[in-house]
Formats: C-alpha cells, structure tokens, sequence
C-alpha cells in the first residue's frame, strides 16, 4: 500500500490539513470499500466530492489524484446515514399507509408500532 501522504510533507499544491491523510485512488477506494470508478464518478459526474476538500491533483498533467482518507470515510458514513434515515421513512410511510387503508376498509385492524395487527 501507498504510503500514507500527511502534512506538512504534501505536495505544494494540496491544502495542508492537520493529521489528514492522502492517499492514491486504488489505495482511497480500498479504505472505503468503493471501486475506483465509483469515486471517480462521485467525483466527475456527480460533483460529490469537492476539488481541494475531498480530492486534488498531485501535478500539472492532473494524472495523480490524491484523496484525503479522513474526509472520505466521513462522507462515506453520512451517505449511508441518510440512507438509512431514506428507508426509515419509506417503512413509517407505507404503514401509516397501511393504517389508513385499513380503517377506511371499516375492519379496524390498525398495524401497530410493532408492526403487529
């Protein structure tokens, strides 16, 4: 694995952030259980990740991209709490749905918060 790149050893043109690593893209994705071509997308097409904060160019030709690992794995795990937080509503949508559609039917079965009836 690439040797983890801290400041104030980084290279001229990367923000200097206090104990943040960078790290290549193989080794970036490897921490944070994406492909490289997921960052590469979340970066480029989506404009997820930002220029700078998330990720910078090591060189003029902008061949070597570097990410800062700490800012990744942060960003990974709010991703993934939203998501959470996403299917959580869908599930109290649907059974208050649920709810409705069964005191309109006249049977007063209701689904409680345990989800029996």
């Amino acid at each position: 694995m690439t040797r983890l790149r801290t400041s104030p050893a980084a290279p001229a043109n990367q923000p200097t952030t206090t104990h943040s690593a960078w790290v290549k893209t193989a080794d970036a994705a490897k921490l944070i259980g994406l492909s490289p071509s997921c960052l590469k997308n979340y970066r480029l097409k989506k404009k997820l990740l930002i220029e700078g904060i998330h990720w910078v160019y090591t060189n003029s030709g902008r061949r070597t991209i570097l990410y800062n690992v700490e800012l990744l794995s942060d960003w990974v795990a709010t991703v993934l709490i939203l998501n959470s937080i996403s299917e959580l509503l869908k599930c109290i949508f649907l059974l208050n749905r649920a709810n409705e559609q069964r005191s309109e039917g006249g049977r007063g079965n209701r689904i409680n918060r345990d989800g029996q009836f």
